[in-house]
């Protein structure tokens, strides 16, 4: 089959390549073009369509863009150092080895949370190769945050678009994955929070301690009010003992199968932390 039994419509495409822009750009419909080598530094932009526009190796440092549309753009090699953004549209758009703020691009998120997902995740790479850590980190938190609410809507919500995407077994898959994306938060913040991984650690030996407490009941004398606080901290002791490995547990009896949840928990904890550390240095 030729292209000519085909229903295909050629695409109307704008070429600027190696100019500088004079004047401020207004109304402008750039859809589909290919940009490259353009300087526009301290130049405005309002309401011009990026959409789908490839963007190469552009300069445009203290650009003020109002009303733009990048949608399904993809930009390389670019510079929006200190360029602002207001009221623009990112949907589907890509960026990559391209110099521009975290805060304007978070400020500037796509409406549905699976699309915003993917747009931070692009974000995040992009700032990966640049070196820019706070941005990377920026958009961790915010592909988390987008992770989160994109999962509950696809469990719980009732809005049409979910409930007719995902229905029957993708909508329980969507509950299962809801619960394990709340349960790693809870435990580590997905990687991102080494302080909860701390708080685990506590929670844990409190539950340890109070295991200790009535499996030792038994076996100790009839305790008086003043000596149940001393009891309880002998206990919680004993926990924190058993847990590092110490071995010294007093007149206190550790049930085995607690010994062996202990041990089981220290190495995955520490290796939960080791993870994050690393992953934290890994960016620098």
């Amino acid at each position: 089959m030729t292209n000519e039994n085909l229903p295909l419509k050629e695409k109307i495409q704008t070429k600027i390549e190696n100019q500088d822009l004079l004047e401020d750009m207004e109304n402008v419909d750039l859809t589909s073009s290919v940009i490259k080598n353009l300087g526009a530094k301290d130049r405005k932009f309002d309401n011009v369509k990026f959409t789908y526009a490839r963007i190469y190796d552009c300069y445009f440092r203290k650009a003020a863009f109002h009303d733009c549309d990048f949608t399904g753009a993809k930009i390389y090699d670019s510079n929006f150092k200190d360029a602002t953004f207001h009221c623009c549209r990112f949907d589907y758009a890509r960026f990559s080895n391209t110099i521009v703020s975290s805060d304007q691009m978070l400020n500037s998120l796509p409406g549905y949370e699976n699309v915003q997902r993917e747009f931070v995740r692009s974000l995040r790479k992009n700032f990966e190769s640049i070196g820019d850590v706070d941005g990377c980190n920026k958009c961790i938190r915010a592909e988390l945050n987008a992770t989160k609410k994109h999962l509950r809507k696809v469990a719980l919500s009732g809005e049409a678009y979910y409930r007719g995407n995902y229905k029957g077994w993708r909508r329980i898959k969507g509950c299962f994955e809801l619960g394990k994306f709340l349960v790693l938060e809870l435990v580590w913040g997905n990687g991102e929070k080494p302080i909860r991984i701390l708080g685990t650690m506590l929670f844990l030996l409190f539950l340890s301690s109070i295991w200790i407490c009535f499996s030792n009941l038994p076996s100790m004398p009839s305790l008086m009010i003043a000596d149940i606080c001393d009891y309880s901290m002998n206990a919680v002791r004993a926990a924190f003992e058993e847990f590092l490995g110490i071995g010294s547990t007093g007149n206190f009896l550790v049930p085995g199968t607690l010994k062996y949840l202990l041990v089981f928990s220290r190495y995955i904890l520490i290796g939960m932390f080791l993870f994050v550390f690393l992953k934290r240095f890994s960016r620098r």
